[in-house]
């Protein structure tokens, strides 16, 4: 994919094999689940590199009982 055009001609072509798009199915599924994301904290580290050791900085001073 190059191009903008190409990206929606690429959901487009998903949509043929049943995907669908929008975030109702989630967010109906966190309804029935209780909405558990918001009972506990969590620091959510994404990128591609040195994610280990942005954890463990955070963690500082913490118990590391998420390993």
């Amino acid at each position: 994919m190059k191009t903008y055009e190409d990206a929606l001609r690429y959901l487009d072509w998903l949509c043929v094999f049943g995907v669908k798009e929008g975030l109702e199915r989630i967010r109906a599924l966190a309804d029935a689940l209780g909405q558990p994301q918001n009972f506990y904290r969590t620091i959510h580290v994404a990128g591609t590199n040195g994610k280990n050791t942005r954890r463990k900085k955070f963690l500082v001073g913490a118990e590391d009982t998420a390993t």
